[in-house]
């Protein structure tokens, strides 16, 4: 299990995630784009981050800040929520990744 910083912000019409693992030495994985936010809540459910933490996350991701979120989660969950084998979103949201699937977290 590892342990990290979830940061949420919203980068036009996607809200880009990063994760930042605690540990020095790990690489960690480029951002993703989720483009609606039910499947962005439905991960961080998912990560085990209780209701209102994701409440007030995406309250604060709304009013135009950067929201960040400590979290514990297994390599497998990372792979998972930050796949880079999907379609690069459309538009400026930036050079990085994919939209993820949040299917087998």
């Amino acid at each position: 299990m590892g342990e990290g910083l979830l940061s949420l912000m919203r980068r036009g019409d996607a809200y880009q995630v990063r994760y930042a693992s605690t540990n020095p030495y790990a690489l960690d994985p480029p951002p993703v784009f989720y483009h609606d936010t039910a499947t962005l809540a439905a991960l961080l459910h998912c990560w085990e981050i209780d209701a209102w933490s994701i409440h007030q996350a995406m309250a604060t991701v709304r009013k135009g800040s950067v929201a960040v979120l400590p979290v514990h989660v297994t390599a497998a969950q990372l792979q998972a929520a930050f796949r880079t084998d999907a379609p690069q979103p459309p538009g400026d949201v930036g050079r990085a990744s994919a939209r993820p699937s949040i299917e087998g977290i």
